[in-house]
């Protein structure tokens, strides 16, 4: 009966026991997982959003902060933007940045320039007005012009 015993544990003992390759594959996984996590990490230390501290810092810098975050989002999606089609125009006035990166000739940048004057000065009184835009010369006016509307 010992022996019986004994040839029983030893058996058990033996399926419970990884291989060494189960441990690689262990050590593998446990690796991949803290690169995930390491990475989760860095992506949240390094958001533009992350500088912000909630009590002690000014408005200004928390609404800088926010504009960065926002434009970062904005670029995001204008390399996932639809082009507009022959006919189809955009309000200058009412777009926002990723509605105006959709006009020809227009990427993040000049939108958010755009949308920067728009908020300082106004509304734009005639398409001619965007030439004070900073990177909107009169050929990229040309270009733009069968897509916008007032």
């Amino acid at each position: 009966m010992r022996g019986f015993i004994s040839r029983y544990l030893k058996f058990v003992k033996s399926q419970i026991e990884p291989s060494p390759s189960e441990l690689k594959g262990l050590f593998i996984l446990i690796f991949i997982a803290l690169l995930g996590i390491g990475y989760d990490y860095y992506q949240k230390i390094t958001s533009p959003v992350a500088n912000i501290k909630e009590a002690g810092e000014s408005e200004v810098l928390r609404d800088t902060l926010r504009e960065r975050e926002i434009f970062v989002v904005e670029r995001r999606k204008f390399y996932k933007r639809k082009p507009l089609r022959e006919g189809e125009k955009i309000n200058i006035n009412k777009a926002s940045i990723s509605e105006l990166t959709r006009i020809p000739g227009v990427g993040p940048r000049i939108a958010e320039r755009i949308y920067e004057y728009r908020k300082q000065v106004g509304k734009f009184r005639s398409v001619e007005e965007l030439l004070n835009v900073k990177g909107i010369g009169p050929k990229k006016l040309e270009k733009m012009r069968p897509y916008i509307t007032l």
